[in-house]
C-alpha cells in the first residue's frame, strides 16, 4: 500500500466523521465535546501516522 492509498483512507475518515457528526441531532454543548474528542483523536492520529511515515523512508 502507497501513502497515497493511506492518505486518502485517512481524509475519508476524517470528512466522513466529521459530516455525521454535524448531522446528529444533538445540543450545541454536546456536539461542541464530540467535536473537540475528535479533533484530539485525529491530531494523536495524524501525529502517529507521520512518525510512521518518518520511520519508514529512513
Amino acid at each position: 500500500m502507497g501513502k497515497g492509498y493511506i492518505r486518502g483512507i485517512t481524509t475519508g475518515a476524517i470528512i466522513g466523521a466529521a459530516v455525521s457528526m454535524l448531522f446528529a441531532p444533538q445540543l450545541g454543548r454536546d456536539t461542541r465535546k464530540r467535536i473537540k474528542k475528535f479533533d484530539d483523536m485525529v491530531m494523536d492520529m495524524a501525529e502517529g501516522m507521520y512518525y510512521g511515515i518518518k520511520k519508514m523512508s529512513k
